[in-house]
């Protein structure tokens, strides 16, 4: 590892986060392309529905959020000891982990969109919507959580930039596929919920084939020996278990804003979703400056460089206060 990937200086640092903030906003910007179409159906349920189901997927699917942040962290670990094969068994077990965790959310979608509707209680017409768009959202959970494994291999290896590209590419397929199939195919909510589940199984074809090209298909097959091993999903759990308690938490803290607008009419409702994607999208720009130094601090931690470790994360506070006052 050379010694500039171990000791980055804040421009290095600013550079890396800057492409990985960008990345970060796409996903807040999908749900408010997704607001902005049905927004023109001028109706205000519509909208309204598409905010309690998409706090119902995102609650249940940010539970999984692990599956981004630690793979960042130990993909960046393995490329500090130059472990190439553990590179490529880092991103598979999570990737493993993303599938078998989709395939039972659609096993469970019954009772959890009626556990989410008893929690928020919504007006009825809400309600039916809600079911049409989240039945259809939940078909997608398997590429939902392998595009979080997936994402975090990317950044875990040092490439924002092809992120980056990945994550416009899904946002831009979405908002063209959303405005087809809500106002010229008159699909409405079903119709934004088939583009948002489409614009992910892209990404996740994009992201297989850079793979691929980074990393020979001969790697991966022997990487798959080593994805069951016992010891290290125990530490890979071990090490989750305080961020899926934090993000449950904070998921729940969200679904709340959702269950008080509730009470207050399907208006009030609607406009807050406008209000909550707002927030996100910009919770999301500043994650990119904890995902750069993550990658950062996992180099020098796998490389068993105590200096560097301290290096990064001096550089990541000034960087971090820098960016909080900018915003």
């Amino acid at each position: 590892m050379a010694t500039g990937d171990l000791y980055p200086t804040i421009s290095r640092l600013v550079r890396f986060s800057v492409p990985a903030m960008l990345a970060g906003m796409t996903v807040p910007l999908m749900g408010l392309v997704d607001v902005a179409v049905l927004g023109r159906l001028g109706d205000a349920a519509v909208i309204a529905a598409v905010g309690v189901a998409s706090t119902i997927f995102t609650t249940i699917a940010w539970s999984f959020s692990f599956l981004r942040f630690t793979t960042t962290g130990l993909v960046s670990q393995a490329s500090g000891r130059n472990d190439e094969a553990g590179i490529v068994v880092e991103g598979l077990r999570p990737l493993l982990a993303a599938l078998v965790g989709g395939v039972a959310l659609i096993l469970l979608q019954g009772p959890l969109v009626t556990l989410g509707l008893a929690l928020i209680a919504p007006e009825p017409e809400v309600a039916v919507q809600v079911r049409t768009y989240f039945g259809i959202r939940i078909i997608g959970a398997p590429l939902t959580l392998s595009l979080y494994a997936m994402q975090a291999w990317l950044m875990g290896t040092g490439r924002p930039r092809t992120l980056l590209a990945t994550q416009a590419l899904m946002t831009a397929f979405n908002a063209a596929l959303s405005a087809y199939l809500v106002l010229i195919r008159d699909l409405g909510i079903g119709g934004a919920a088939w583009a948002t589940v489409t614009a992910e199984a892209a990404a996740v074809v994009v992201i297989l084939v850079l793979a691929l090209r980074h990393v020979p298909a001969a790697r991966w097959r022997a990487g798959l020996a080593h994805v069951l091993d016992g010891a290290a999903w125990r530490r890979l759990l071990a090490a989750n278990t305080d961020l899926v308690v934090r993000t449950v938490l904070l998921s729940l803290s969200l679904a709340l804003l959702n269950e008080r607008s509730a009470r207050l009419g399907t208006e009030v409702l609607a406009a807050n979703q406008l209000l909550l994607q707002s927030y996100l999208l910009l919770a999301t720009l500043i994650d990119g400056v904890s995902l750069g130094v993550e990658v950062y601090a996992g180099r020098a931690v796998g490389a068993r460089d105590a200096a560097a470790l301290k290096h990064v994360v001096s550089r990541g506070a000034v960087m971090a206060l820098g960016w909080g006052v900018v915003v």
